[in-house]
């Protein structure tokens, strides 16, 4: 193969993968607000025990789906449950969505606690 016909396979393949999904996808990074108003020690913990997820099936001796809701620590470690600054990739909101694993236990949720945990996660999920 000739030197240009390399490069232009090495120049295409990366695209081409993007393309074909073989890639993850490229999110932008998370630059965490700096004055978040969510706070996950005042306002998702309680959210999370009120509704039972951390007693109930998120803990340590029952990390339903992988997922351990125990502490901050706990949830961050927890692989997929938050992604800081993507609401829309973290499980801990996804699941409450219409058609998530979570949808009927979300029933129970207001929509203002669902919107708190969406904006505690779009902040940057601080530890405050």
């Amino acid at each position: 193969m000739s030197t240009p016909r390399i490069f232009f396979l090495f120049t295409l393949l990366p695209i081409l993968v993007v393309l074909a999904g073989g890639a993850d996808s490229c999110e932008e990074p998370c630059i965490p607000d700096p004055n978040p108003t969510v706070s996950y020690r005042l306002d998702i913990v309680r959210i999370l025990e009120d509704h039972g997820c951390i007693y109930w099936c998120h803990y340590d001796g029952k990390a339903s789906g992988g997922i351990n809701l125990s502490s901050y620590e706990d949830t961050m470690a927890s692989p997929g449950a938050v992604v800081p600054c993507h609401p829309e990739s973290s499980l801990l909101y996804t699941a409450l969505l219409p058609g998530g694993a979570m949808e009927d236990n979300a029933a129970d949720m207001t929509s203002n606690e669902v919107g708190l945990i969406w904006a505690w996660i779009k902040e940057g999920a601080s530890d405050l």
